[in-house]
């Protein structure tokens, strides 16, 4: 073996290292049971107080060394001389704390060589997949390993296996396992929400193993002993390396937006600036963030997933200085050859990179705009673009067309709140098209203002009927003298202009639009009146002139054609039809239904002639209609299909006939 003397000076200076400031504890004095712990091995102890890096304790009459690992975990190393049996750990600079324990004498199951050869074994397939220079680097110091256990005596062997079973699944856990649990239950007790916060937990936890992998280098009291130690510690580092690199990859700290290759800001812009909407219309923009790297700094936030990477940084960079004490000692006291240092963690700077936006990152979105009288009607995220939808609710409170105000967004996640806005413009695009679109149907008055105060009487009120260049009025309900009318009518931007005649009286008059939806209807005449109408449905009832072009075959054979037009038709409000046919009023069946603006007619009757032939003086007639209203023409078209059957005798016949043709009715 190499000169111990050397060793004891150099560990002295290591342990230097710890602080020894005396922090005042939180926790009260208490004995605690500490279960079943085993020689030779790397022990852990949760204290929830402050704590200095380092205490003197004593596990029965031997005198151990406790480093702190992370903010609330001391840990200390079993000696391999101690005596199994019941004892204490007394730490009296825990005010007294003292832990029972029952230790038991590792043994081991197979031979030294044997043993040892399981743990090298995780390490080559840890190495395996891992890509150069970690690989070179963690094979070089496994390599330098070999050859040093190699050339122990057997005791120092069985003394190293020992050493290794142990704190098998302390080692194992890091060379294995990608969650590293057995320090996550020890240090963590935060839930995993996403896959950033699975991310950081796992970047902390492997800290937290390499720290306890430097303590145990650190507290091996054999030179071979510590330099595995410090082999496993160099597996835990290349571990949260991997989770460091994979962390940075997804800048993680997001700062503000980008909407249509326009930085978002805190307060108005100029309207240069100003994103372009059109009322109702979807819009298709790109979404983009700035974000970066967490720096140190950003633990000035306090946002709990922030406080673990920074925490976990330094403590692993202060950790790798004192890794890096005992890989020294063990190149000038174990190994053949020298191992290089670990080179310490390179901090991020605050360089800003613009990217695409994520689903995942979109979910954390929230936005909304400053304007009451805009709504979001829709918004949606495809393909790293954004599909926006925003609508004017009353369009009446809208001067010049435009609405300029802002789109604000709130973001949220594990470790960003941000907020910022856009200057935006919503064009109406109700112009004389739209108008003209929306104006046709049935509209019945609701409302009369003059001069501000209701003056509208329901028991009688108007109705207009707009197609697409005419229109009518009536008065409908219990009116003295109601009026009724109609022309043509125009419009013109938001200028609503009817010529009309009623009764005796024609001329013309023009109503600025207020409002004109799908469903409401509000014009003002002058600087007096307003009047507000809402969509009902068409009235279908009344006469209607009718016209028929049908095809005809008889039961013969033979066929004909029927054509007719400029007859009336009565839909009458009982839902019976009146139509021009043989029935003479006389129908077996009779009656129409109107729904989705489709009008369906179903008819029978029986069609009677003479000389009756044997005893039979009739037919049975029979007659469908299916037409769909059309509001821009106040009409209907359709198909028709009728049919009449034969009556034949001995000596007499009367053939029936099928016919299909095409129907129209106007007012």
């Amino acid at each position: 073996m190499k000169n111990f003397i050397r060793f004891y000076f150099l560990f002295s200076l290591i342990t230097v290292m710890f602080s020894c400031s005396n922090d005042d504890n939180s926790e009260e004095s208490q004995i605690r049971d500490g279960g079943e712990i085993f020689t030779s091995q790397l022990v852990t102890i949760i204290y929830n107080g402050s704590l200095q890096e380092e205490y003197t304790g004593s596990l029965g009459a031997i005198d151990v060394n406790l480093i702190k690992t992370t903010d609330n975990e001391l840990v200390f190393l079993v000696p391999s001389n101690i005596e199994p049996g019941s004892t204490s750990l007394k730490i009296p600079g825990l005010n007294g704390l003292r832990v029972n324990y029952d230790i038991v004498a590792t043994e081991l199951v197979d031979s030294p060589e044997n043993t040892v050869d399981q743990m090298l074994a995780r390490m080559d397939l840890f190495v395996n997949g891992l890509e150069e220079p970690d690989a070179i680097d963690l094979s070089l110091f496994q390599s330098a390993f070999v050859e040093s256990f190699d050339a122990l005596s057997d005791n120092e062997k069985e003394v190293t296996a020992k050493f290794y079973v142990a704190n098998s699944s302390f080692i194992n856990e890091i060379l294995v396992s990608a969650e590293l649990s057995r320090f996550a239950s020890a240090s963590m007790s935060r839930s995993i929400n996403t896959s950033n916060t699975n991310l950081i937990l796992r970047f902390k936890v492997s800290g937290v193993a390499f720290s306890a992998g430097v303590a145990l280098a650190i507290l091996a009291p054999e030179p071979i002993e510590k330099a595995m130690g410090a082999l496993v510690a160099a597996y835990a580092l290349k571990k949260f390396r991997q989770y460091k690199r994979e962390i940075d990859s997804r800048n993680l700290k997001i700062f503000s937006a980008k909407i249509d290759g326009i930085a978002a800001d805190f307060e108005r812009n100029s309207s240069a600036n100003s994103i372009e909407f059109v009322n109702n219309e979807e819009k298709t923009l790109s979404f983009e963030v700035d974000r970066r790297d967490f720096i140190p700094s950003d633990i000035d936030e306090g946002v709990a997933g922030i406080i673990d990477y920074v925490k976990s940084f330094d403590i692993v960079s202060e950790a790798i200085i004192k890794l890096n004490q005992v890989i020294m000692f063990v190149n000038d006291n174990v190994f053949f050859s020298n191992i290089n240092l670990l080179d310490n963690l390179n901090e991020n700077d605050s360089t800003l990179e613009t990217v695409t936006v994520t689903s995942e990152d979109f979910n954390g979105f929230q936005f909304s705009v400053t304007d009451s009288n805009i709504e979001i009607s829709s918004i949606s995220f495809t393909n790293g673009e954004l599909k926006l939808t925003l609508n004017i609710i009353n369009e009446s409170l809208i001067q010049n067309g435009v609405v300029n105000t802002r789109l604000k967004y709130n973001y949220n996640d594990d470790f960003n709140s941000i907020s910022g806005g856009f200057d935006i413009s919503i064009t109406n695009n109700n112009d004389e098209n739209n108008y003209q679109e929306l104006i046709l149907g049935t509209w019945r008055a609701n409302s009369v203002l003059y001069n501000g105060s209701e003056i509208f009487n329901p028991s009688c009120y108007e109705e207009l009927v707009f197609t697409s260049s005419n229109f009518t009025a009536q008065d409908l309900g219990t009116c003295d003298a109601p009026q009724s009318g109609g022309g043509d009518y125009s419009i013109t931007g938001n200028t609503l202009t009817v010529n009309f005649t009623e009764g005796n009286v024609s001329g013309s008059a023009s109503q600025q639009i207020l409002e004109l939806t799908d469903t409401n209807f509000v014009v003002s005449e002058g600087s007096e009146y307003v009047y507000s109408y809402e969509k009902t449905d068409v009235n279908i009832f009344g006469e209607w002139i009718f016209a028929e072009n049908s095809n005809c075959v008889v039961s013969n054979g033979d066929t004909f054609t029927d054509n007719g037009s400029g007859e009336l038709l009565t839909l009458n409000v009982d839902y019976t039809v009146v139509l021009p046919d043989d029935s003479n009023g006389n129908y077996l069946t009779n009656g129409f239904t109107f729904e989705n603006n489709i009008l369906t007619i179903n008819l029978s009757y029986q069609d009677f002639f003479s000389p009756a032939c044997e005893g039979v003086n009739f037919q049975t007639a029979t007659n469908s209609m299916t037409l769909i209203y059309d509001e821009a023409t106040d009409s209907f078209t359709g198909t028709s299909q009728s049919s009449r059957n034969d009556v034949i005798g001995s000596d007499c016949t009367r053939y029936g006939e099928t016919c299909t043709g095409t129907v129209s009715m106007t007012r």
